[in-house]
C-alpha cells in the first residue's frame, strides 16, 4: 500500500528488500531463491532511487551473499551503480568539470 502511494521513496524499497532478506532465513526449498530474487530487486530499486544511501549499499551487499543469487550478475550491477555514482559526483564537482569533460570526450571516442 505504501509503495503504491510513494513509489519513489527509496527507504520503502529498502525496507521491503530487508523483509525479503529475513524471509530467506525462514523459508525452505525453492522459496529461498524466490525470496532472494525479490530481495535483490527491491534493493536495486532503492539504489536506483538513492545511490548515495550507504544503508542501501550495505543491504545490497548482504543480499548478494544469499543462496540462490547469481553473484556475477550482481557484481555487474554493483559496478554499473558505482560508475554512475562516481560520474554523477564528478559532474557535480565544480573543480572537476574539466576532468569530467576530458573523460567524457575520451569515452565517446571508444
Amino acid at each position: 500500500m505504501a509503495l503504491k502511494q510513494q513509489p519513489t521513496l527509496s527507504t520503502l524499497w529498502h525496507d521491503l528488500g530487508v523483509c525479503y532478506y529475513h524471509l530467506t532465513k525462514v523459508v525452505e526449498g525453492q522459496w529461498v531463491k524466490v525470496m532472494a530474487g525479490k530481495c535483490v530487486e527491491a534493493l536495486k530499486q532503492a539504489l536506483m532511487l538513492d545511490p548515495s544511501n550507504h544503508a542501501h549499499w550495505n543491504a545490497f551487499g548482504l543480499a548478494s551473499a544469499l543462496k540462490g543469487c547469481l553473484l556475477i550478475k550482481l557484481l555487474k550491477i554493483f559496478f554499473m551503480f558505482v560508475i554512475c555514482f562516481l560520474f554523477t559526483f564528478l559532474s557535480d564537482c565544480l573543480l572537476c568539470s574539466d576532468v569530467v569533460g576530458w573523460v567524457a570526450g575520451r569515452a565517446s571516442g571508444l
